[in-house]
């Protein structure tokens, strides 16, 4: 061997015949048995608009300078309630259109909760103005159609950034007829006592609707999802839509499949055997150097022995290994019988080397463990859930995996089976792997799951499925205490209102503070 090729040789510091660790390789195939879903798109390049949108903006623009008239005497020009009117028409018919349309579409699926209940209040607060302006030139409840829109229209927006559908983080099924029926006992209340100067019956009604808060229900949820993914984004964990968080939230079996999380989906070289010592760097270089021309995985993993070297006429021979030259050597890497070498039983594929007609030694190919598996195992065990381990390796190699794992065997060889044995014994499964599936009842952690009702990973190791299940439990938590928030400001709002205290302005204005206030705590 030349001085310049004994320069360009490496070494690795590997022993024995169990699987090393190692770094995170590419993604591994998909399992057979279970067919990975499409590719999802490309999140879009966030723009200006998307973090300023000027329809939310516009809309609360709209609704201050609506109260800033009605509240400033000087500002009050001839027709000027009928402006102030016509703005809040813009906002609470115009700008608040689509969330109108969300809700009729809610309503005609039978799903009645806050966001048709917050529609129906700003509906009806520009119409009763409109009725009070036209009957008796009152312009008391002038500017709360435009709060009450403005208000809808922020929530609208944000539960589709989320990803919201109609049905998501909606209020319980008793919160909309609970807060009708308390209207309308509010406003039959207000009828038999018949007081003078109180509110007409209609406008303690309408009161209760808006000082209930709806929108509060509405916005929650999301706002608390929201600010849950953008705190797990940068660890590489991507939250789904509500509904895979509730999923994560019940799940009591986590099935791990073994390539590419705890096992990185490649292979390495674990014990590198010279017939002589001296043969060692030579054993590396020559079997490194060409490989590098090869693409079987075992030829992807001896090839990490060394930098590339001038190979030429590199073959690869189906079932037996490659040969080619390398600096004018003439090299085999492959099979023991193919070079006519005896070779001993061993868990592992035992790899030979030739150079110049001679055996140099033996390597020995093991599949590759993730730094730590056993631990980060034991971590998501830790998290109140079962673990359970598929393997497509040989019985031999998937237990040897498996207890380096800390597993005391493997579950079987097939995700889909496995699953399907858990589910029918009344168990929630997730499934932690390399590549997104789909399967009825199984939440997904694997690259891009989040696109399709599961939880992302940029990683699918072990120690990050951990991870991933921690925190979409975390975020479940905060959307559930954030509705909590939201239902207790709204019981506080309904029973103020329904005593008659509040116009129809005030009340607008209490709905869109306890919105917004819970909001904030939802994000904390």
């Amino acid at each position: 061997m030349t001085s310049d090729a004994r320069h360009r040789g490496s070494t690795v510091a590997s022993s024995g015949h169990a699987p090393v660790q190692g770094p995170t390789g590419s993604t591994p195939p998909p399992p057979p048995d279970l067919a990975p879903a499409a590719e999802a798109e490309p999140a879009s390049a966030r723009r200006w608009r998307d973090v300023l949108p000027p329809g939310p903006i516009l809309a609360g623009l709209l609704a201050v300078a609506c109260a800033v008239v009605t509240w400033v005497p000087a500002l009050h020009v001839d027709g000027w309630s009928w402006l102030v009117l016509g703005a809040g028409a813009v906002v609470a018919l115009g700008m608040a259109g689509p969330a109108h349309v969300a809700s009729a579409r809610s309503v005609l699926s039978r799903r009645w909760g806050a966001m048709p209940l917050a529609s129906l209040g700003a509906i009806g607060t520009l119409g009763w103005a409109g009725a009070t302006i036209a009957t008796d030139g009152s312009a008391r409840p002038v500017f709360a159609a435009a709060v009450a829109g403005a208000t809808l229209v922020v929530v609208h927006h944000v539960r589709r950034r989320v990803g919201f559908g109609p049905a998501d983080g909606e209020a319980p099924p008793w919160f909309a007829p609970a807060v009708v029926a308390v209207a309308g006992v509010a406003a039959g209340a207000s009828w038999a006592l018949d007081a003078a100067a109180g509110p007409a019956e209609a406008e303690v009604a309408l009161a209760v609707v808006l000082a209930s808060a709806p929108t509060a229900l509405a916005l929650a949820p999301a706002v608390a999802l929201a600010t849950a993914r953008r705190r797990t984004s940068p660890r590489g964990i991507h939250l789904g839509g509500l509904a895979s968080l509730e999923q994560m939230a019940a799940v009591e079996d986590v099935v791990l499949d073994q390539d590419g999380t705890v096992t990185t989906g490649h292979l390495a070289v674990v014990s590198i055997d010279p017939v002589e010592p001296e043969h060692d760097r030579n054993l590396r270089w020559f079997a490194g150097a060409l490989s590098h021309a090869g693409e079987h995985p075992i030829s992807r993993a001896v090839s990490k022995l060394s930098a590339r070297g001038r190979v030429t006429a590199p073959e690869l021979l189906d079932g037996r290994g490659m040969r080619g030259a390398v600096d004018r050597h003439p090299v085999r890497v492959g099979d023991p019988a193919w070079l006519g070498v005896p070779a001993e039983p061993s868990l592992w594929r035992t790899v030979a080397v030739e150079v110049d007609s001679k055996l140099l030694g033996t390597l020995t190919v093991a599949e590759e463990l993730r730094p730590g598996a056993d631990e980060q195992v034991q971590r998501l065990r830790d998290s109140g859930v079962d673990v359970h381990l598929v393997s497509r390796s040989t019985p031999q190699r998937a237990s040897r995996v498996a207890q380096l794992a800390g597993l005391d065997a493997p579950s079987g060889s097939s995700v889909s089976t496995v699953c399907a044995d858990l589910m029918d014994r009344g168990r929630r499964v997730a499934v932690a792997s390399a590549r997104p599936v789909t399967a009825p009842g199984v939440v997904s952690i694997a690259p891009s799951a989040e696109d399709l009702g599961g939880v992302g990973v940029d990683d699918p190791a072990v120690g990050r499925v951990a991870e991933a299940v921690t925190v979409a439990r975390t975020a479940h938590t905060s959307v559930r205490r954030g509705a909590r928030l939201a239902l207790g400001m709204s019981a506080a709002g309904v029973l103020v209102a329904a005593t008659g205290l509040l116009s129809l302005d005030v009340a607008a204005l209490v709905g869109a503070a306890a919105t917004g206030a819970t909001a904030t705590l939802a994000a904390r």
